[in-house]
């Protein structure tokens, strides 16, 4: 008979190399710690099984060459779904058995004799599963023996949430990667010696480069000659400043460089992080030359009316409606000329102020409603 002193002694010095294993940078697999809990405690089979709908077989992940039953599983998951409930330990024989578990559960074992388990907890509390010890040999279950298996699924525990946090990280890896490859944006990325690291789909065609030819290629590439220093000299100043974000284009636009050679205007702002050690940069981009062209256009088109407004030779008022009253919002040279006010002194005045009674009365009395409809009559 084992003395309990020596085998809690082995325990503690076996299970003290698993946690320190457990602590390292990659940690453990699942299957790793149902081999040493199979190993640990003597039995023939381990299983990590999880709670749910369907087929307990295609929800568990066993150790051991000892198949169980269909009738088996049905009790194992039985005495998992005590466990869960109780979220502490449950040891059990064919001859001894917790009060709290149904005498049919224990019947239904059938030839297993010893069962031990704990449940899997992972933060803030979750309990995801149970690890359990299958034995169809009698096996005194010491504190030591449970203490083991705790520690076992505490590990476990530990596992999943690792590899439940590694696959949210790469679900959102791959969701912002997606965004930056499909975003109207061009994008281009940088590291700290300024060598362009990647670039997406907009990237690529607003600056007329495919991405194996300027990758790795100076940022300046896309750059006019004349503007490279001091481009240059702009984002060492912003690495130095520890700035999250610069609005690039903030005082003037910047200037950018096609492959074929041609010049554009573009609106470009700058994102710079140290995320997992290393420098990168963020150039998020437009190119704005028709939104420039267009402006141009507009005020041009603006002074044009004004010159033409304002020459023309006969008069010209321009009106609101404010509650059935013409207000003056401007007026041209010749109407001011005529009626000897200043621009200053016309704007807000009602236009009707400006005729005789009889054309004031004939205004206000349903003239300028007819006009505000498409229908002008002369008074």
């Amino acid at each position: 008979m084992d003395n309990p002193n020596t085998l809690t002694h082995d325990l503690c010095c076996a299970f003290a190399r698993l946690v320190r294993h457990a602590s390292s940078a990659e940690g453990v697999s699942r299957e790793y710690l149902l081999d040493q809990a199979r190993n640990l405690l003597g039995c023939e089979t381990t299983a990590l099984i999880f709670p749910g709908a369907g087929p307990i077989r295609h929800r568990m992940i066993s150790s051991g060459d000892d198949p169980l039953s269909d009738a088996e599983l049905v009790a194992v998951e039985a005495l998992c779904r005590l466990t869960i409930e109780r979220r502490e330990p449950l040891a059990l024989t064919a001859r001894s058995a917790p009060a709290w578990v149904p005498h049919d559960i224990v019947a239904s074992l059938a030839t297993i004799r010893t069962v031990a388990s704990a449940p899997v907890i992972v933060p803030p509390g979750d309990v995801v599963g149970v690890v359990c010890a299958l034995s169809r040999q009698d096996i005194t279950i010491s504190l030591a023996h449970l203490g083991a298996l705790e520690v076992l699924a505490h590990l476990v525990g530990e596992t999943i949430a690792r590899e439940q946090s590694r696959a949210e990280q790469s679900q959102r890896e791959q969701y912002l990667a997606s965004v930056m490859e499909f975003s109207p944006n061009a994008i281009v990325t940088i590291d700290a010696s300024q060598r362009i690291v990647s670039l997406n789909r907009s990237a690529e065609q607003v600056f007329g480069w495919p991405a194996q030819e300027i990758v790795g290629q100076p940022l300046d590439t896309l750059i006019p000659v004349r503007f490279r220093e001091a481009h240059r000299a702009h984002i060492a100043r912003f690495m130095a400043s520890g700035e999250p974000t610069r609005h690039m284009s903030k005082r003037h636009p910047v200037w950018g460089l096609r492959a074929s050679g041609d010049e554009f205007l573009m609106d470009a702002s700058l994102i710079q992080s140290t995320a997992g050690g290393a420098w990168r940069g963020t150039v998020i981009l437009r190119d704005i030359t028709e939104q420039v062209r267009a402006q141009e256009a507009q005020e041009w088109a603006e002074r044009r009316y004004r010159e033409l407004f304002d020459h023309a030779p006969i008069m010209y008022v321009v009106t609101r409606n404010d509650g059935g009253k013409p207000v003056i919002v401007d007026c041209n040279q010749a109407f001011l000329r005529t009626l000897g006010y200043s621009r200053e002194e016309m704007i807000g005045r009602c236009f009707a102020d400006f005729y005789t009674p009889a054309s004031r009365a004939a205004l206000l009395g349903g003239g300028y409603q007819r006009a505000l409809e498409g229908r002008f009559t002369p008074f």
